[in-house]
């Protein structure tokens, strides 16, 4: 494979063509697919539930807005404190998740890959083209998990809204589920800033790694 891999670059290279970052990155995900669906899940359930949880925040805050005096008010109001809490727990464990998830796909990822790392670093690829590598893969894992979390979390929020208006009594809207929902383009926002940063930060050290291979030592890699 990596004589192959040498001598299609090779070809490139004769014909002046750069090498192709996303082949790279395809052949890295999908070469070990049950790694990239566990890092990739638990990321994208990290992410519904973050926007899941903002988004029936946003929902409560809109309802008791709305209403001056009600006797389920206060329970409201002590509902969205609560939740207010949890959104800040969650936040937490969800860039903790994320970065660790990242980070430890992307050390696996290096490490199976030193010797095709080395021949890229032996024909002429720089070290800073090495680090966008890593970046580039890092970026794809979080932006594929964030793709399938947003849709997740807003069918999970549209869900519990529903629930919430379906069996309304006395126009208060007190359905099966305690709490209405609302989708916000911030709460989305907040969710791919999150999840582009907290990815970055897990692969400055994979990338640092990788970028510090020297060819001789990696070619020699079993």
């Amino acid at each position: 494979m990596y004589f192959n891999l040498l001598s299609w670059i090779k070809l490139h290279k004769d014909k002046q063509k750069k090498f192709s970052v996303i082949d790279y990155i395809f052949r890295s995900l999908t070469e070990h697919k049950l790694r990239t669906y566990l890092t990739v899940s638990g990321i994208a359930v990290c992410i519904a539930l973050f926007i899941l949880f903002n988004s029936l925040g946003e929902g409560l805050n809109d309802y008791i807005s709305g209403r001056t005096s009600s006797e389920h008010l206060e329970r409201y109001e002590e509902m969205s404190e609560l939740l207010d809490g949890w959104l800040n727990v969650l936040t937490s464990v969800f860039v903790i998740i994320l970065v660790v998830a990242v980070a430890n796909s992307m050390l696996i990822s290096i490490s199976e890959r030193q010797r095709e790392l080395g021949t890229l670093k032996a024909i002429g690829i720089t070290s800073g083209q090495v680090r966008k590598l890593v970046f580039f893969e890092a970026w794809a894992i979080t932006g594929l998990a964030f793709l399938i979390g947003t849709l997740l979390g807003i069918a999970l929020a549209l869900g519990c809204d529903q629930l919430f208006t379906s069996a309304g009594s006395g126009g208060e809207g007190l359905g099966w589920f305690f709490a209405p929902a609302k989708i916000t383009f911030r709460t989305i926002i907040s969710a791919a800033f999150i999840s582009i940063v907290a990815g970055t930060l897990a692969a400055l050290y994979p990338a640092l790694r990788a970028a510090s291979l020297k060819p001789a030592e990696a070619l020699r890699y079993e």
